[in-house]
């Protein structure tokens, strides 16, 4: 099934869904995972610890989340 129809059929549902937009740099360890993911080698992947290269994102966006200095996140869909 195509990735929209599944949103769609998630969004269809009774329940209120809320989504946000939250800009790579307030969420770097998301922003490479993601990267990683567009590799064609592994279709699915599943980690037991962090990969090493997500470990010092890690650290900046929690330092960045302690003194708030990442970009806000800004509703993109509020659906009831």
């Amino acid at each position: 099934m195509h990735l929209i129809k599944h949103i769609d059929v998630l969004l269809s549902r009774n329940w209120v869904v809320s989504i946000s937009h939250v800009y790579r740099e307030a969420n770097l360890v998301a922003n490479c995972l993601a990267k990683l993911g567009r590799d064609p080698i592994p279709s699915t992947a599943s980690f037991a610890t962090p990969p090493a290269v997500v470990v010092p994102l890690f650290q900046a966006d929690l330092f960045h989340a302690q003194i708030g200095n990442t970009p806000v996140a800004r509703p993109v869909v509020q659906l009831t």
